[in-house]
């Protein structure tokens, strides 16, 4: 079975990412994943794969030629994010009454992940708003916010950020300290926020602060428009990877927010956050799946490509067995992503459920991710732009630095795995 199944994946195929023979060094607009042996018909419709097809336009379009010098500065336009939403590529979830595209169906979040990984362009932040943010936004707002927010999201006006995280609180929500003192019909707002992805770029907020002295009841949501005096960014982060990302450190003085901006109830933030991060982590997982399937598709090209001792790569038994690996991981991690995925459209993806396929998609994509580098020997450790070599518009080597991020945001894996405990009756000490 196992040599049945080297021998399927090693198979001689034209690959997209082969040097063409005029030697010319312009490279493809993206990486096709690996063939499945598990079928994925039935998964999406011809409406997906229409979709797909003007995501990928898109990012032909709009955002190619720019991801070097974005990456340079350390952050994406944010005119890309607004050309998105108006091509219905971000935030794409905003209903149609409130003039956007109504594509509530997490499909739809799915396919734009695989292509921005397909394309090396996941340094476009399109998950942040479209899967972690915008729930909110439909969820606990009243009608009057909904009127006041969600038309100004669909024309791309509304770039949206989350503020969770601090100094010294990250996977512990509860342990915040940023505070939010009524003062009149207003909060008046301190603290410091950490890790803020968009905090340069943003319209539109959500503030996760402290209104009481309850660990849990005594958090509340609140969103800060990009106007409100008092908001500074300290320091944009440099990161290892993901370099286009925008991700800052933010100071809060004497912030003054309408008590209109209170998301649902005062006090009742931690319930929401709780409500809303299944969503969160699935995403996370189905961004790991597209990415290992992007590290695997590269490295069977290379593995037929490339000779050693006058020999392809992949019929060393060693990397045949390896590759073999790596294409059973990924078929599990599919089956499982689009799993969740489905039981998300119909309501009954559980916490639970999407804390395990956080950890173990990302963890999986972190182990596939090191072999691939691994398999490529020295060509594993050139970047996109000194890979000469490659034609494809990403390298290993930065699919690897950029995914190792997704192990540790969105709940770190070891928090995943006690909320499971937990689950099973083994709460923490």
């Amino acid at each position: 079975t196992l040599e049945r199944c080297v021998a399927y994946i090693c198979r001689p195929s034209a690959s997209t990412m082969e040097r063409p023979v005029d030697g010319s060094t312009k490279k493809s607009e993206y990486v096709p994943p690996p063939p499945l042996l598990f079928s994925r018909a039935g998964h999406y419709t011809q409406e997906h794969e229409r979709y797909r097809e003007r995501v990928r336009s898109f990012i032909r379009t709009h955002a190619r030629e720019h991801l070097a010098a974005w990456r340079e500065r350390g952050a994406c336009a944010a005119s890309v994010y607004r050309a998105a939403a108006q091509h219905g590529v971000y935030c794409m979830g905003v209903p149609c009454a409130y003039g956007g595209k109504g594509l509530g169906d997490f499909r739809y979040n799915q396919v734009v992940m695989e292509e921005l990984a397909a394309a090396g362009a996941q340094d476009l932040l399109f998950v942040l708003g479209s899967d972690m943010v915008l729930p909110y936004f439909l969820r606990n707002t009243s009608e009057a916010q909904k009127q006041r927010w969600l038309p100004q999201i669909a024309r791309g006006d509304g770039i949206l950020a989350i503020a969770i995280s601090e100094p010294h609180a990250g996977s512990d929500v509860a342990a915040i300290k940023t505070t939010a003192v009524e003062e009149g019909d207003s909060y008046v707002v301190n603290g410091e926020k950490f890790w803020i992805s968009n905090g340069s770029i943003f319209d539109l907020m959500v503030l996760v602060c402290r209104t009481g002295d309850d660990r849990h009841r005594g958090v509340s949501l609140l969103v800060l428009e990009k106007e409100m005096a008092g908001i500074t960014v300290v320091r944009k982060v440099q990161k290892v990877g993901l370099r286009g990302r925008d991700v800052c450190h933010i100071k809060l003085s004497n912030v003054r927010v309408p008590k209109a901006n209170l998301l649902g109830r005062e006090g009742m933030g931690f319930k929401y956050l709780m409500q809303n991060i299944p969503q969160e982590r699935l995403s996370i997982a189905v961004d790991a799946v597209a990415t290992a399937a992007v590290g695997l598709a590269l490295t069977l090209s290379h593995a037929k490509k490339r000779t050693l001792f006058k020999r392809p790569l992949g019929q060393f038994q060693h990397n045949a067995f390896k590759l073999a690996e790596m294409q059973t991981s990924l078929e599990l991690m599919q089956m499982f992503a689009d799993r969740c995925v489905a039981q998300h459209n119909e309501g009954t993806l559980t916490s639970e459920m999407a804390s395990m396929a956080k950890w173990w998609c990302t963890d999986q994509e972190r182990i596939i991710l090191d072999q691939c580098v691994q398999m490529h020997g020295g060509f594993g450790y050139l970047d996109s732009e000194d890979a000469a070599w490659s034609h494809a518009p990403v390298s290993i080597a930065r699919l690897a630095v950029n995914a190792r991020i997704h192990p540790v945001y969105g709940g770190a894996n070891e928090v995943m795995k006690e909320m499971i405990a937990k689950k099973l009756g083994f709460p923490r000490l």
